[in-house]
């Protein structure tokens, strides 16, 4: 075979290898074009049965009254510190403070603590008092460790539990 039948025979494969990616490509833009069709078919069907009321977003005071009420508070602190016990630690208070959020219906009771225990049974702790008060946050964690070797850490912690105002 000569060089000219080989260059041809080379550049007929080639345009036949173009021809057939171009003939993939316009499926796969016919396949995509078609998923796009029925996915607005599918929303547009979606939107018309949905009522507007049924996700209408409730009104800021009815937001608020999903807070606890202020009597809370020492519901929340006993329940801290039994939560304290029940993981093994004693809790160390350091401050209460208490104050209104600006501009809302809501208060802010404020707690500082130090707290001396095994990390795993201070995440613990945390994870069970802030599962069930949703309105319960954690404002700072200052963490230390006497040594690498040390099995427990001390904490100073910052929590703020919100709560509808009086």
């Amino acid at each position: 075979m000569d060089v000219a039948a080989w260059v041809g025979a080379t550049m007929l494969f080639a345009a036949a290898m173009i021809w057939g990616a171009a003939l993939y490509s316009m499926r796969e833009a016919e396949t995509t074009a078609q998923h796009v069709d029925d996915l607005r078919h599918r929303f547009k069907t979606f939107a018309a049965t949905q009522s507007v009321a049924a996700h209408a977003i409730p009104s800021l005071p009815d937001y608020y009254q999903k807070f606890p009420a202020p009597d809370q508070v020492s519901v929340v602190l006993k329940s801290v510190h039994d939560a304290a016990g029940k993981a093994g630690f004693d809790l160390t208070m350091a401050d209460y403070r208490e104050t209104p959020v600006a501009g809302t219906s809501l208060g802010r009771y404020e707690v500082s603590l130090q707290v001396r225990a095994a990390y795993p049974q201070l995440r613990r702790w945390l994870a069970e008092i802030m599962n069930e008060w949703p309105s319960l946050a954690l404002v700072e964690c200052t963490i230390k460790r006497d040594s690498v070797l040390a099995p427990t850490i001390e904490a100073q912690l910052r929590l703020a539990f919100y709560h509808r105002s009086r």
